[in-house]
């Protein structure tokens, strides 16, 4: 027989399947995304290593983050584009006391389908990634 556990309970690593999945909610509210990926880094607090996922995108109206663990709306950062110096995106995501404890930092990129992008990026991106439109 199988058995479920009642207690509601935090998922190991689930703040990269919620960042999964707020990039899903994202596509499916229509926000018009230039760009979007994961940001994945890592901290030091108290002799142990933590890592922390969070979803990055950026509209005409700039970059936003969404931490899940924290809110359930995006946050806007004061840091332009969406793929460049992942540590300091890091430190701008993270936001707190904490961010000067952060040690490494990598982007997860998302394969973003062009029909999901803002129209005036669609082409761009099937160009510079190469698919096929049809």
């Amino acid at each position: 027989s199988v058995r479920f556990i009642s207690a509601p309970r935090r998922l190991l690593n689930g703040c990269f399947i919620d960042s999964v999945a707020a990039l899903r909610t994202a596509f499916d509210a229509g926000v018009p995304m230039t760009a979007a990926a994961l940001l994945t880094y890592y901290m030091d607090v108290n002799g142990r290593r933590l890592g922390h996922t969070v979803l990055v995108y950026a509209t005409e109206a700039g970059v936003f983050v969404v931490d899940r663990g924290r809110s359930q709306s995006p946050r806007a950062l004061a840091l332009d584009g969406v793929g460049g110096d992942a540590f300091e995106m890091a430190r701008a995501a993270q936001g707190n006391f904490l961010a000067d404890n952060i040690v490494r930092a990598r982007w997860v990129h998302a394969a973003v389908p062009a029909t999901r992008l803002a129209p005036a990026y669609a082409g761009a991106v099937e160009t510079k990634a190469g698919l096929d439109a049809g």
